[in-house]
């Protein structure tokens, strides 16, 4: 082996070494989300009150979480999170060094036959909740994820 091809090896390795994955931690929150005469929000999400009373969601008035997850994201690596209804997939893209971090986040829910509903990208402080979600076909009801990442 040569000695120039022994120093790029070495530099490799050492590059490798030096590197440190991004991650961001985040939390998932499923919802359903309906029309009832009594409005009522699960206290697991009343943090969300505010964002769920201004359009697009004022147009239901009762939310119930259906399932919420907490998972370690590294960036460009999609990390799959199975909800109640479907599967929804975060990809951190980027988080700067800045505190509090901005996060750029690509986001896709399937549905439970594994059909795309939603894909979307965002961009928050971190801490910051987002919110996104979709009305279901033939149905005045919704399908919700809320979620942070830090």
């Amino acid at each position: 082996m040569s000695a120039r091809f022994a120093c790029v090896v070495a530099l490799a390795t050492l590059g490798g070494v030096a590197s440190a994955e991004t991650k961001a931690n985040c939390e998932l929150i499923e919802i359903s989300a309906t029309s009832a005469k009594e409005p009522v929000i699960d206290s697991d999400v009343k943090v969300l009150e505010k964002k769920l009373k201004k359009p697009p969601f004022s147009s239901w008035n009762s939310f119930k979480v259906l399932s919420r997850a907490q998972r370690s994201v590294t960036q460009n690596k999609p990390e799959a999170v199975k909800l109640a209804h479907g599967t929804a997939t975060v990809l951190l893209s980027s988080m700067s060094a800045a505190k509090p971090p901005r996060i750029s986040l690509t986001v896709t829910i399937d549905d439970q036959d594994g059909k795309r509903v939603l894909d979307t990208k965002l961009n928050s402080d971190g801490g910051e909740w987002l919110v996104v979600g979709r009305s279901i076909p033939k149905s005045n009801d919704g399908e919700l994820l809320a979620l942070t990442c830090n």
